[in-house]
């Protein structure tokens, strides 16, 4: 049975930057075959660097280092990220301090943002965007429900309602988390970020969560 384990390494502060580390561990190579070369790999290093930029955005550098990337050159994905549509955050240090005490939050929201990169101009709109909702959130050991209605979407160039009701199942798989919505699973976030982490987010600053998941469900529709 192959297990991983997702460990935090280590937080620098420098100036304006953020630099976190997780490095993962498998009891199991993970193989992956790339142009016919098969790599197994049994550790995994992800640094999420932040450029606090001018207010609300932020930039987001994502490094991946293990023995396929040192083989052939690391992977780096980018991001530029308004904090203030993602959780209304009223500035740069609320968002730091909110992102030491759950670094996972960066590793949730780095995974989102690569799938709204498949939508460039959609992100564009999102991430200067500003969301108003009604939402009910139940939360029990195996199972978070969250239900969303009257969505409302504004940003410069307009304005639009979604009025019918949304349900996400987030179910508790070992620890782990799975995304369904009308009973079909649409993320599976992994190791990124631990059942009781959301748990403990949700109830902290639900719209961290709830923002960036509306977001998602925006993008999955259009």
């Amino acid at each position: 049975m192959k297990i991983l384990r997702t460990e935090l390494v280590g937080i620098e502060e420098n100036d304006n930057k953020l630099k976190i580390t997780f490095k993962t561990t498998s009891n199991e190579p993970v193989v992956f075959n790339v142009n016919n070369e098969t790599f197994g790999i049994t550790e995994n290093v992800d640094i999420y660097e932040i450029t606090f930029d001018v207010f609300p955005v932020i930039i987001l550098n994502y490094t991946m280092k293990n023995a396929f990337t040192e083989s052939k050159g690391i992977m780096t994905d980018r991001y530029i990220i308004n904090i203030d549509t993602i959780g209304g955050f009223n500035d740069f240090d609320e968002f730091k301090q909110f992102v030491l005490r759950y670094p996972t939050y960066i590793r949730f929201v780095e995974l989102i943002y690569h799938i709204f990169n498949m939508n460039p101009w959609l992100l564009f709109l999102l991430n200067i965007s500003r969301f108003s909702y009604e939402h009910n959130i139940t939360i029990n050991e195996n199972e978070i429900e969250i239900t969303v209605e009257k969505v409302h979407v504004s940003n410069f160039f307009n304005k639009f309602t979604i009025n019918n009701k949304t349900t996400l199942r987030l179910l508790n798989k070992n620890g782990y988390v799975l995304v369904k919505m009308a009973n079909t699973p649409i993320i599976d976030f992994g190791n990124t970020i631990m059942y009781n982490e959301v748990i403990r987010i949700l109830k902290e600053r639900p719209e961290a969560m709830l923002n960036i998941l509306i977001m998602l469900i925006i993008t999955l529709l259009n």
